[in-house]
């Protein structure tokens, strides 16, 4: 078990600048064409079998599964019917080929952003790509494809962990930034909380009325939202750095932001203020709950810190704040109604939590309307390599709404 957890590791799928290298341990390695690739997606499916390859006659063919752990959790749909190399020989003709990766999402991202560039055929292939016999590994850092020798290209692991293409794409930079954010911000509350005058409840009730007061007037707020989605080359997400569209955090998302931390801020302080102020362990597990506190807001920081926007749409899908959905999982998108307005946007996934309610998306804490956002989810919904292209890309206007806005 040991060995083959190792050989999983060491031989991970490839995306490359000329196609997708499927690799299972040292026994399966071919390469599926980009032009043979008509759309990947990421989607969790359990297999009845623990074989690591199995095929399967669907309705459009047959399906190559390469599964890890009996589950695969990236579909490759082809254009036409291609036969692969395997163990035991070649495949015969496959439609569809569904193979495993820990991080589907980045290995999706990174494919579908092959697929919208396209690909440069390489000198020994002449003339337009047809499927052809089965693809076998070349020499070292190539695999031959119907005659043609393609490069290895950066890794993206399968069923090792896909952090090549992570930290490739500029993730790790971000992550760091946000770490410093939240490292300064820990220090400088650690230092007022611990080195300021120690202050009872008697001092906070005021701070704690006042901030309970705004934070029940802010949900009566509903500024008008009229912001765009807006172009970004790049986007820190969840998976990846990928380019996207942004919608910013609205002025009511601040006051909401401003209000909870002013609030829970002087409470926790006020009920530490009521553990004794002894010597010895009870002054100890005051310092210990302060820095506690510190660590909270340092916590709140590194979240502002880590991601761009308060909600994004990229190729890999819509995140909302820390929460990604793959485009390949929300089966339809419809405006949230609560209390008799519209507060967000429901996305209904296909594959969820037993008895997790459906996730809503945006509403009044984003500055682009619900409205506007269900245009642009329906739209890329459908599309959503374009988000995967690079350059600048517009977001549909909805239904019924003027040219300007």
């Amino acid at each position: 078990m040991i060995g083959l957890f190792a050989s999983l590791r060491v031989h991970p799928h490839v995306v490359g600048a000329t196609g997708l290298r499927v690799r299972n341990g040292v026994s399966v390695d071919f390469v599926l064409p980009w032009p043979a690739v008509a759309r990947v997606d990421a989607r969790y499916r359990s297999l009845p079998s623990s074989r690591a390859v199995q095929l399967e006659a669907a309705d459009d063919g047959i399906v190559l599964h390469i599964s890890a752990g009996s589950q695969t959790s990236v579909d490759v749909v082809l254009r036409e019917p291609l036969a692969v190399s395997l163990p035991k020989g070649p495949s015969g003709a496959v439609t569809e080929v569904r193979l495993y990766a820990d991080d589907p999402h980045a290995l999706v991202a990174r494919a579908r952003r092959q697929l919208t560039v396209g690909l440069t055929r390489p000198e020994s292939h002449a003339g337009p790509w047809r499927p052809g016999p089965a693809t076998t590994p070349g020499p070292s850092g190539t695999t031959t494809v119907a005659g043609a020798t393609y490069p290895t290209a950066v890794s993206v692991s399968g069923p090792a962990r896909a952090t090549a293409y992570v930290s490739g794409g500029g993730l790790w930079p971000r992550r760091l930034l946000a770490l410093a954010v939240a490292a300064v911000v820990f220090t400088a509350a650690a230092g007022v909380l611990l080195g300021g005058p120690e202050l009872d409840v008697h001092d906070l009730q005021f701070p704690v009325w006042l901030a309970t007061g705004l934070r029940l007037a802010e949900g009566h707020w509903w500024p008008r939202r009229s912001a765009r989605l807006v172009w970004r080359p790049r986007v820190a997400g969840r998976y990846a750095v990928e380019s996207g569209l942004v919608a910013r955090r609205s002025l009511a998302g601040w006051a909401v932001q401003m209000t909870e931390l002013a609030w829970a801020t002087p409470v926790a302080v006020a009920l530490i203020s009521l553990l004794p102020d002894g010597p010895g362990s009870a002054r100890d597990a005051r310092a210990v709950l302060l820095v506690g506190v510190a660590a909270g807001l340092g916590r709140v920081a590194y979240g502002e810190a880590r991601f761009t926007g308060r909600l994004a749409l990229t190729a890999s899908g819509v995140r909302h704040r820390d929460r990604q959905y793959a485009w390949s999982n929300i089966d339809r998108a419809r405006l949230a109604v609560v209390d008799g307005r519209v507060d967000g946007v429901r996305l209904r996934l296909i594959v969820r939590k037993a008895l997790e309610p459906a996730p809503v998306v945006g509403g009044r804490g984003v500055a682009v309307s619900d409205e506007r956002l269900l245009a642009a989810i329906d739209h890329f919904r459908a599309r959503p390599e374009a988000l995967a292209v690079g350059l600048p890309v517009t977001a549909p206007e909805p239904a019924g709404a003027p040219a300007g806005g």
